[in-house]
């Protein structure tokens, strides 16, 4: 794992935080997708 992974994780689990304590499924929705695109970011940041 490189050093830019490091700091996604860490806002990779603010994200899944955020997700978990929100009611609104709207949000819940935005809240996913930006999970999904830094995962994303993530694994490419590892190649």
């Amino acid at each position: 794992m490189d050093q830019l992974s490091l700091p996604l994780l860490k806002e990779l689990t603010k994200l899944a935080d955020d997700y978990f304590r929100c009611n609104d499924e709207k949000i819940m929705d935005l809240i996913r997708s930006d999970i999904v695109l830094l995962s994303e970011a993530i694994m490419l940041s590892d190649l």
